[in-house]
Formats: C-alpha cells, sequence, structure tokens
C-alpha cells in the first residue's frame, strides 16, 4: 500500500517532494514507477492467456499512473496526511480505476479478486 509507505515515512517523503532540487527527484520517481508498471502490463500481456485489449500505449498508461500517485501524494503531504492510508487508498482507487478498467477492457467482475 503506496499511502500507508508514505505515511510511515512523512518525513522522508516531505524531503524529497518539497526541497529545491524536488522536481528532478519527482521527475525520477515518475519514471521509476513508471517502468514498473510497464514491465509488469508487458509480463501480463505476454503471460495472460486472456488478451488485454489496450485503447492507449502501455507506457502512457504507466505515465499517467505514476503522475496521478505522485500528485495524490504530494496534495496529501500538503493536507497534513488529513486523511488516513486507507482513506487515501480508496479514493485514489476511486478516481484512477475506474477510467484504467475502461481503457484496459476489464469488466468490474474481472477485477473483484
Amino acid at each position: 500500500m503506496a499511502f500507508q509507505h508514505v505515511a510511515n515515512h512523512a518525513d522522508l517523503y516531505h524531503i524529497l517532494l518539497k526541497n529545491e532540487k524536488s522536481d528532478r527527484t519527482l521527475e525520477r520517481i515518475r519514471k521509476i514507477i513508471a517502468q514498473a508498471i510497464t514491465e509488469f502490463m508487458q509480463t501480463k500481456v505476454e503471460n495472460d492467456p486472456i488478451p488485454i485489449l489496450f485503447e492507449v500505449p502501455i507506457d502512457l498508461l504507466a505515465v499517467y499512473f505514476s503522475g496521478a500517485l505522485l500528485s495524490s501524494v504530494d496534495w496529501w503531504l500538503e493536507q497534513e496526511v488529513l486523511y488516513s492510508p486507507e482513506e487515501m487508498t480508496r479514493m485514489f482507487q476511486r478516481l484512477f480505476f475506474p477510467g484504467a478498467q475502461k481503457i484496459l477492457n476489464i469488466s468490474n467482475a474481472d477485477t473483484s479478486t
């Protein structure tokens, strides 16, 4: 759970995201997250017996996810962790996953596990 990790290390994330060099740090973190998501999705596509039809390139989905996640973390830290990690996870999932499911042509029944 990403938000739990941020909550457990809030001081570190404040330093990483809120200093004068934070733009470079954020860009590096975004690239790491996007690369991990891209590799995960490519592996899934290669090994899943049911083909996933993407309406957008995988790398665009990965960059979008990483940007949304980091922007949400940044906003949350600015709110001084007003919401619990579980609440932030639920809000992020509500914002991100309906669109991702549509782009990946996945029904709600397919993601209930």
